[in-house]
């Protein structure tokens, strides 16, 4: 009999194996270890034991967030700020967004570290499959098809982590198989070694796996399929220009027709953008590989620290909060002079289009309708309260001039503020008690002087340095994934969606890429434009419309002056045929070329970690110039250095060009 192995199922029973060592007899019994034929007896431990390399998975790929530290905030769209005495975390930030950091750079030895424990994982439960499994596959209820699509989902698990050595640190990682020792030391690969031990590992184990049916819980929902597998090809040809210096966009586009003309499984486009971030992401046909994630059961970190201490105030959640880490890099200077009439790159807030309803304020009803994915602006209403507090009990350290009265406002801009509201009360300037009487942030952005406001610029020539300018307000906050109301049935954080790795629109995007460097304009158009006229709604209409009229009665002086909060943003209706029609890339051929589909690549994949090898892949990452970012002096920032720590373990690695070795 076929018997196949549900993730949710693998979990649990991972936990209660957890609980099992430590709640049952407490004599003490010394191991040195555990041999694999005294813990296999059951079905359930084959549960336990795949368990533990997708718990290790989601980790190192999801909550741990290095791996995502360095594939956003080296880049033009996501930083983490000195807030006041939090966050200079030894200059550490200062490093990333300036690409100064070195070989003993901590985040660096976490991924390494991270993906070759995953792929000791995976090889061990597969030797274990190998070994004491498939031999006796009558005593687990098991089939010998069974064990071999466990084995295949190892070694594409295997697969994936090398690929993230292979993009992090490139050609010159190491290679470990089942059949290796623990303690061998192999030496640094060459050439395309790396890259084509991936695609042969990919190709030879993709047929054996299953195929999720997408938009169900079914027994393959979390785990390895033959689309993940099928994706994971895409993303490794897709950026083979960068990581082994040979363009395999002919080999990506036959690949990702594959995985839309349904071989691998039914994925497809939901009919509206926001399912697949959802708390009832499950049911996303969109999604190909995930990690689940289930309140009261399993938690998920979407994305590391990006909330206000209290936004829980907004949200109006007992979890809404967090540690105040990650923002949007800015739009505008400090002035309020827009950055995209100064770098082509970077102001990840003003590239999305109007009419598209990213540029919303985020709100959450009560219900769990929802609009926008950034916190902009006011983060109150006045005179409303939440679990007894007053809406303007949102004080931060910087901003305790009102005795703990000031409204938390996140603007599109970094510097500090809060220095010129000094100096106002230094000085008895009568705009000091004009503030403090407004209770909110924008008096400063209205009634403070162009110099002064300039005088506190962060976009200084000094590469990194900016990012101890910020304060605790700083910067526009990512939300993809919402936070619901305690109200609500999924209230309490985000806990109920699923981590999304994998998705169709990153099949869409890589196809639409691979026509256009073919010089297909029209096909690539069209690919794009499936997904993008899915963000065009009413409420991004109407967000459009009422700027403008705001800009035509004199109200704002740029017509791309960002709302200043969510109940003020959409009181205008507006034609969202219009603004599609001024977008679509099929409508306006002109717009699309290798630029806009890089900044299109950044709207899209905004937050999810992917930054890097995109700009990598257009030769714009050490060449670009963004906020407070020039183009890098060294070329060898290309690439991240191979960890001290793993040089030191490892005599035969051979340091990346450009970095020390010992």
């Amino acid at each position: 009999m076929k018997k196949s192995i549900k993730y949710k199922s693998i979990l649990l029973s991972f936990i209660l194996v957890l609980f099992s060592i430590g709640c049952t007899n407490l004599d003490e019994e010394l191991y040195k270890q555990i041999n694999a034929d005294s813990f296999y007896q059951s079905y359930q431990d084959i549960a336990a034991g795949i368990a533990r390399v997708y718990e290790h998975t989601s980790w190192a790929l999801c909550n741990d967030g290095s791996l995502w530290k360095v594939g956003e905030l080296t880049t033009d769209n996501m930083s983490i700020t000195q807030k006041g005495r939090h966050w200079y975390d030894e200059g550490n930030y200062v490093k990333l967004h300036g690409h100064s950091w070195n070989y003993i750079f901590g985040d660096f030895y976490t991924i390494w570290r991270g993906m070759y424990q995953g792929v000791g994982y995976a090889n061990n439960f597969y030797n274990d499959l190998e070994n004491v499994i498939k031999p006796n596959v009558e005593k687990f209820n098991i089939t010998t098809e069974d064990v071999e699509t466990l084995q295949a989902e190892m070694m594409v698990l295997s697969a994936i982590f090398h690929m993230h050595i292979l993009e992090v640190f490139g050609p010159g990682g190491v290679i470990f198989t089942p059949d290796m020792g623990g303690d061998e030391r192999p030496e640094s690969e060459t050439g395309t070694a790396l890259f084509d031990f991936i695609e042969k590992t990919i190709v030879e184990n993709i047929g054996k796996l299953g195929n999720h049916v997408s938009g169900t819980k079914d027994d393959y929902y979390g785990r390895v399929d033959q689309a993940t597998a099928a994706t994971a090809l895409v993303r490794l040809y897709l950026n083979a220009n960068v990581t082994i210096g040979q363009e395999k966009f002919a080999e990506c586009k036959v690949e990702c027709e594959k995985i839309l003309d349904g071989d691998y499984g039914n994925y497809e486009l939901d009919n509206s953008w926001q399912l697949q971030w959802n708390y009832n992401n499950d049911l996303s046909k969109a999604i190909i590989w995930c990690f689940p994630g289930e309140k009261n059961w399993l938690r998920r970190t979407t994305m590391p620290c990006n909330n206000h201490y209290q936004t829980k105030y907004f949200f109006r959640s007992e979890q809404g909060g967090s540690c105040n880490g990650p923002h949007l890099q800015p739009s505008q200077d400090t002035d309020g002079s827009f950055f995209e009439d100064k770098y082509a790159q970077g102001s990840p807030y003003q590239r999305y289009f109007d009419g598209d309803e990213r540029r919303v304020p985020m709100h959450i009803e009560d219900d769990g309708t929802r609009q926008g994915i950034f916190l902009i602006g006011t983060q109150s209403v006045p005179g409303a309260t939440w679990a007894g507090e007053p809406a303007f009990s949102f004080a931060s350290e910087e901003w305790k001039f009102s005795g703990n009265q000031d409204t938390l406002y996140f603007p599109d801009r970094i510097g500090r503020f809060s220095e010129i509201v000094s100096a106002w009360q230094q000085a008895g300037d009568s705009r000091y008690a004009g503030f403090v009487d407004s209770h909110n942030f924008k008096y400063v952005l209205k009634n403070a002087t162009s110099s002064e406001l300039k005088s506190i610029s962060s976009d200084v020539a000094t590469p990194g340095l900016g990012i101890t300018k910020g304060e605790e307000n700083t910067g526009f906050r990512l939300n993809k994934y919402p936070i619901y109301p305690d109200v609500f049935e999924a209230g309490g954080w985000n806990y109920n969606s699923d981590f999304v790795a994998m998705r169709i629109t990153d099949v869409y995007y890589a196809l639409a890429e691979c026509e256009l460097r073919a010089g297909n304009k029209e096909r690539a158009a069209q690919l794009l434009d499936e997904v993008r006229v899915k963000y065009f709604t009413q409420i991004g209409a109407n967000e459009a419309a009422t700027r403008k009229a705001k800009f035509e009665a004199g109200e704002i002086e740029d017509l791309r002056e960002p709302p200043h909060s969510w109940y003020e943003a959409t009181t205008e209706t507006g034609n969202i045929d219009e603004f599609w029609m001024n977008a679509s890339y099929v409508q306006n051929p002109e717009l699309l070329d290798m630029d806009e589909l890089l900044a299109e690549w950044g709207r899209e994949y905004i937050g999810e970690g992917f930054r890097r090898m995109q700009l990598r892949r257009f030769d714009k990452y050490t060449k670009g110039r963004w906020w407070n970012k020039s183009v890098d002096s060294d070329s060898k920032y290309e690439l991240c250095p191979i960890p001290l720590r793993a040089l030191n373990t490892n005599v035969n690695l051979v340091q990346n060009p450009g970095y020390q070795s010992h």
